[in-house]
């Protein structure tokens, strides 16, 4: 019996070493899965995160995909600012994310369901909605569930621009926020930036951060993918 439980806790845990994203995308012609630039942020890159809550988020390694024909085949760099969208990193609890999710007090926010262990769109109520000075009527988020390497989270691409917005980031046309768990560790990497064109640049966004691999140098998250790897070899 014990070992049978323990099956079923290994499937469990390897299911997210696969990366997946929800709803599916449909992947532009273009793409091609080669070609990518490999970012990292660690102690020694020029980019670096802001340690709000906790310092696990470290070694955070991924692969930068882009519409342009320009990219080069498997190239590294230690600048993830220099053309990916999100120019603001920072490490939380994962209670913090679960609680919080995303919410800008406008009339949807982005909640955790336990039941279908997936991140979901809520409507506000009206009594917590702010009065904003967005330019037009509301547009409906669009969220994505994403399970990366090690991780899982969402991410939100928010068109409702503030003119506080738009001075932060300039030429911008939507927000994106995104945020991935780590629940074996109790982190959470977290981010945020602008698009500055259309929605066409989204899949590769969400490609780049299905590719995110975040603290493998943890012994505890080196042992469950190690474990799962040895799984699939079975």
């Amino acid at each position: 019996m014990k070992i049978k439980y323990f099956a079923f806790f290994i499937f469990f845990i390897c299911k997210f070493a696969f990366s997946d994203i929800n709803p599916e995308i449909n992947i532009p012609s273009d793409f091609n899965s080669d070609k990518f630039i490999v970012r990292e942020i660690n102690d020694n890159s020029s980019v670096s995160y802001n340690t709000v809550e906790s310092s696990g988020c470290s070694n955070i390694k991924f692969k930068e995909y882009e519409s342009s024909s320009k990219n080069k085949v498997n190239t590294e760099s230690d600048n993830s600012a220099d053309t990916f969208p999100v120019n603001t990193w920072v490490c939380l609890s994962s209670d913090t994310i679960y609680g919080n999710g995303y919410d800008r007090s406008m009339n949807e926010r982005i909640v955790y369901s336990r039941s279908k262990s997936l991140w979901v769109k809520e409507n506000n109520k009206k009594s917590d909605i702010i009065p904003s000075d967005q330019d037009g009527p509301y547009k409906p988020l669009k969220l994505y569930n994403i399970k990366a390497k090690n991780t899982k989270g969402y991410v939100v691409f928010d068109e409702n621009l503030t003119k506080d917005d738009k001075e932060t980031y300039k030429n911008a046309k939507e927000l994106v926020s995104f945020c991935l768990v780590q629940d074996s560790t109790y982190n959470a990497l977290c981010g945020s930036g602008s698009l500055a064109s259309d929605s066409g640049l989204i899949p590769y966004v969400l490609k780049t951060l299905e590719s995110m691999e975040i603290g493998l140098n943890n012994k505890v998250n080196e042992k469950i993918l190690n474990d799962c790897n040895e799984d699939k070899v079975k």
